[in-house]
């Protein structure tokens, strides 16, 4: 089977799509913005020092005063968007540029920190683009290799766990008289699987954190370690036993078959877990400082990551 036809891999790379637009899109908005800032500040390469005239609050405006290179005294104010209460007196080191004394700043001013805001937002873009790339990719790379190990028979069954807005599909492989819960990526037939079922599986669950079952010839991807305790939540199990009786009955009949659900119903179904994104950014738009630009890129970030989340670790869309 290519690797394209597998459902895990389909589900990995649509849900990776949006992250990926919109954080290359958030990287060159804040990278354009961040050249726009540097090209401002590039041409002021005097150096000065200045001295409050009045003191108050950094963030509503300060007054200073300076002299030049050439000897000639100036007052200028600016704006220090992080700065609390200063004194007046307070010492403050000032750049201008040579033949424009309008054009002065200093290393707390609003232009200096909003290049530092946007060069922190390119960073931090990169960062989870990276993340998400190199994880994906990790992912993909163990489990294709784990199919190629080798595989024994052993009874398998299908649960459904739900808690809050996650809903995962499992795979319980029963090995002698343990039971390990393997979370899986989801895939049509998962709900059909009677009780007990024999499947090829791979892996070993005593020493291994992965298993992949077989399941009506399609291989099924663990999403994430086996464990010996069901999940918490609310879970919903298929308890019809396996007989070869009532395997024969159910491929003649195709009796209590789940209808398919194709992979945009599945991705629709994802979207319910990036509600929480906007309430995110806004809290990252308040420690952080940043404002308005903040708030738009974190929640669109958040956007992206909260999306591609179920996608890499497996959602239930039944």
């Amino acid at each position: 089977m290519r690797l394209w036809q597998r459902r895990a891999v389909r589900h990995m790379v649509w849900s990776l799509v949006p992250l990926l637009v919109i954080g290359a899109t958030a990287i060159g908005v804040l990278g354009t913005a961040y050249r726009q800032v540097v090209a401002e500040l590039r041409p002021a390469t005097a150096v000065a020092r200045a001295t409050v005239t009045t003191g108050g609050v950094g963030r509503d405006g300060l007054s200073l005063r300076w002299t030049d290179g050439a000897g000639a005294a100036h007052v200028s104010r600016l704006v220090f968007p992080r700065t609390g209460d200063v004194p007046a007196g307070t010492a403050v080191e000032v750049r201008y540029v040579p033949g424009d004394p309008s054009r002065v700043y200093s290393a707390a001013d609003e232009p200096n920190t909003r290049g530092r805001g946007y060069l922190s937002g390119v960073t931090f873009g990169v960062l989870v683009l990276v993340v998400a790339l190199v994880g994906t990719g990790y992912r993909l790379v163990r489990r294709v290799r784990l199919e190629r190990r080798p595989a024994r028979s052993l009874p398998v069954r299908w649960a459904a766990s739900k808690r809050g807005l996650i809903q995962r599909s499992w795979l319980v492989v029963t090995d002698g008289d343990r039971e390990w819960w393997q979370p899986v990526y989801w895939q049509p037939g998962l709900p059909d699987l009677l009780a007990g079922t024999p499947c090829p599986v791979r892996g070993t669950p005593a020493t291994g954190r992965l298993l992949l079952a077989e399941v009506g010839g399609q291989p099924v991807w663990p999403s994430g370690r086996c464990r010996r305790r069901p999940p918490a939540g609310e879970l919903t199990e298929n308890l019809v036993a396996w007989t070869r009786a009532q395997q024969r009955r159910r491929d003649r009949d195709a009796t209590g078959t789940a209808p398919p659900i194709s992979m945009t119903r599945h991705l629709l179904g994802d979207i319910g877990l990036v509600l929480p994104a906007p309430v995110l950014g806004l809290l990252w738009a308040y420690f952080d400082g940043s404002g308005t630009e903040g708030f738009v890129v974190a929640t669109a970030l958040l956007f992206g990551v909260l999306f591609w989340l179920p996608g890499v670790f497996g959602s239930d869309p039944t």
